[in-house]
């Protein structure tokens, strides 16, 4: 299964074992807001601009209340409503039903019989949990003072970004952030461990194969579960970050900041390769079989939430490139075998699919 989620704060990213799920700015380049330009590896030639879909038709699964981020199971499709709670309805059609009553923010995770999320709407940040049918709600961590994002998995824990404001401008701004990644057993039942701390935000967090990664301001980075070792993955302008089913690293970057397009690369113990290049930023990354999904941001500026975010995918060769769906202001989209499925984050939202 593959996901992305768009919010309006940052870019996130996670593997869960055959699942996907990757969370992307609608500030398309907020991951880049700090640090100087730094040289990217030689980029392939071929640039492919993209316009208008066509040739398929997505179909409307639920009516939503601004939903940011979808999971899907066997039998279910899920969704997360900004602040209110979250819902599902079956697969085949029917009728909707509440899973729990939260302030339920992104991504979300769908394990087994179980729900992850989660929460920063109220005094208190948290990580929480349900059964998928509905049931009683387990907070397996929660802060005051953190905002609690980038929800992944790999294995038996949930990883995810505490972040904080650390000092204040004259303006009243926030002067510096500090980021910590976290990680619980899916069970609980132990606080929350630290394993790193940043002083600056991360985006597209993401797990899978014994390994956390995620984008910052210089970067891509790569931090090992097994000895706690951070490796600089890549040193550039960096757009999206997943994980593919060997384990290996695919991200987006472009040259600097300002410049239009970007290109997706793959990174191994034998080093980075260029993939192929679009002339549009691409905010959001999928690996998934032989090809690679990727989101195109199409918006006029960084406050533009009229514009499309547009879905594609190439083979991992970097050839036949093809437009699938233009999908709006996005919250989350999901490929669960041959059906993509997608929150359409507004007052009128909802969840659309369409079948490949």
């Amino acid at each position: 299964m593959l996901v992305a989620v768009t919010d309006i704060g940052g870019c996130y990213s996670q593997s869960v074992g055959a699942h996907r799920e990757v969370a992307y700015g609608a500030l398309m380049l907020a991951s880049l807001c700090c640090g100087d330009p730094r040289e990217a590896p030689p980029l392939p030639p071929k640039t492919e601009p993209v316009e208008h879909c066509g040739g398929w038709e997505p179909r409307l699964v639920a009516d939503a209340d601004g939903p940011v981020a979808v999971g899907v199971d066997a039998e279910h499709v899920y969704w997360a409503e900004l602040g209110h709670r979250i819902m599902r309805i079956p697969k085949a059609g029917g009728t909707a039903e509440k899973v729990a009553d939260d302030g339920a923010g992104w991504p979300l995770i769908v394990d087994g019989n179980t729900i992850y999320w989660t929460t920063f709407w109220g005094l208190t940040d948290a990580v929480r949990s349900a059964p998928t049918s509905g049931g009683p709600v387990v907070t397996l961590a929660e802060s005051e003072e953190d905002s609690l994002s980038d929800l992944a998995q790999d294995g038996g824990y949930l990883y995810w970004q505490a972040l904080r404001g650390v000092g204040h401008t004259t303006d009243g701004f926030i002067a510096e952030w500090e980021a910590r990644v976290a990680r619980v057993h899916k069970r609980g039942g132990s606080p929350p461990e630290v394993l790193l701390v940043r002083s600056e935000m991360l985006h597209d967090l993401t797990a899978g194969h014994g390994q956390v990664v995620w984008t910052n301001s210089s970067g891509v980075e790569r931090l090992s579960i097994e000895d706690g070792a951070v490796e600089t993955v890549f040193t550039g302008w960096a757009l999206a970050v997943t994980i593919d089913d060997d384990g290996g690293i695919h991200f987006s970057a472009t040259g600097e900041w300002g410049v239009p397009g970007s290109t997706i690369f793959r990174a191994t113990n034998a080093g980075i390769q260029p993939v192929f290049k679009a002339s549009q930023p691409i905010t959001a990354l999928l690996v998934h079989d032989q090809f690679i999904y990727f989101v195109i941001n199409t918006k006029t500026g960084d406050y533009d939430y009229t514009g499309n975010d547009t879905l594609l995918r190439v083979t991992k060769a970097g050839s036949d490139v093809e437009c699938l769906a233009e999908l709006g202001t996005v919250g989350n989209f999901r490929l669960d075998g041959n059906t993509i499925y997608w929150s359409v984050f507004s007052n009128s939202g909802r969840i659309m699919a369409l079948d490949l």
